[in-house]
Order: structure tokens, then C-alpha cells, then sequence
């Protein structure tokens, strides 16, 4: 009859837990404090001097991203649109080189480390390929981008960015199922122990 009813708690202790926990969990190694946020952006119109309406003056090439304050997780720069043909995060000079042909309105993600009251900066700038037999890029526009840990202060020149919409913060799970599922098996654990 004992086995019966320790049956019967461990059986309502995972009923009452089952809902707020869906997967099993255990802890490997000590805790780490650590976080992340990030952010939409979107790069818009770079303007250079002598161009109109539609053409390929408007458009850029590539865009460097380089942290100045705090520091970018991995993966950096997420979400493009349209998507960039290739984005290279081991370049000597930038933090993030992405690359795509005749763009001119971009939305892009940004994922910062560290929590959303953490000051961070980043300078962003837009290139444009000049082409022939010795192609290279050449700047047409750039943006400072600075969180206070409450707002986005943006100074551009030539360009327009602009974040879209609030910081997204980590969402981290409550642990108070866990606790609870812990205390369960634990006074399961010892009923069976003391019952042996």
C-alpha cells in the first residue's frame, strides 16, 4: 500500500509540474550570469552628391558595422531584408562586413551582449563597389548609433538609420517550476529511501 500511495505523489507532483515544465533539466557546472537583447534596425536612401531618384547612386554595396562601446554575440547581425549575399565577422578592421549588390532599404537585427541597461555604440558604414579591372569600395554614408540603457540617440550623414520598434530583452524562464519539480522528486526520493 505504501508503494501505491508513493506512486500516486510522484505521479501528482509531475501532473502539477507538467504544464509550467515541459522538458527535463539538470544543471552541469557552475552558474554563469550572463544576458543578451537585441534590436531591429533599418538602413535606408544612402544619398551621394549628384544623384536622383532611382538611380544606383542611392544604392550601396556593403555595410561595416563596428562596435565602439559593449560588444556583439554570435550571431551578430540576423534578419536582413532584403537578405545580404554574404556577411563576413572575421575582418581585421570591422566587427560585421556584410555584402549585397545594389541595396537600398535594409532591415537587419542586432544582437548586443550583456543586459539591456548596458550602455553600447556602434559606428555603421555604407560602401559602395566602384567597379573596373582595380574595383574597390568606396564610403557613401555612415551612421553612430549609442544606447543609453534607456534610448537610442542616431547621428548619420548621407544615409538615414533608424531603429524600428523596442529593444527585445532575453526571455528568461521563471524558475519556479523547476524549484517545485526539484522539492517533488526530492521528498519522493526520500520517502522511497526511508521506505527501503
Amino acid at each position: 500500500m505504501k508503494k501505491y500511495s508513493i506512486a500516486i505523489l510522484v505521479a501528482a507532483l509531475i501532473a502539477l509540474t507538467a504544464g509550467s515544465a515541459s522538458a527535463d533539466l539538470m544543471a552541469v557546472g557552475a552558474a554563469e550570469v550572463s544576458n543578451s537583447w537585441t534590436q531591429q534596425f533599418n538602413v535606408n536612401d544612402t544619398w551621394v552628391y549628384g544623384s536622383y531618384e532611382g538611380s544606383n547612386y542611392e544604392n550601396f554595396d556593403a555595410m561595416t558595422i563596428n562596435m565602439t562601446d559593449g560588444e556583439l554575440e554570435d550571431p551578430a547581425l540576423t534578419d536582413a531584408s532584403p537578405a545580404f549575399d554574404s556577411i563576413d565577422y572575421d575582418d581585421a578592421n570591422y566587427d560585421v562586413v556584410a555584402y549585397g549588390w545594389n541595396r537600398q532599404d535594409v532591415d537587419f537585427t542586432l544582437h548586443f551582449e550583456g543586459f539591456m541597461n548596458d550602455s553600447v555604440a556602434f559606428d555603421l558604414i555604407v560602401w559602395d563597389f566602384i567597379g573596373g579591372y582595380y574595383g574597390y569600395y568606396r564610403a557613401s554614408g555612415w551612421a553612430t548609433a549609442t544606447w543609453s540603457g534607456t534610448a537610442w540617440t542616431i547621428v548619420d550623414n548621407s544615409m538615414w538609420l533608424d531603429q524600428c520598434g523596442a529593444p527585445i530583452g532575453p526571455q528568461v524562464p521563471v524558475p519556479g517550476a523547476v524549484l517545485l519539480g526539484m522539492l517533488g522528486l526530492s521528498v519522493a526520493g526520500a520517502r522511497l529511501r526511508k521506505n527501503r
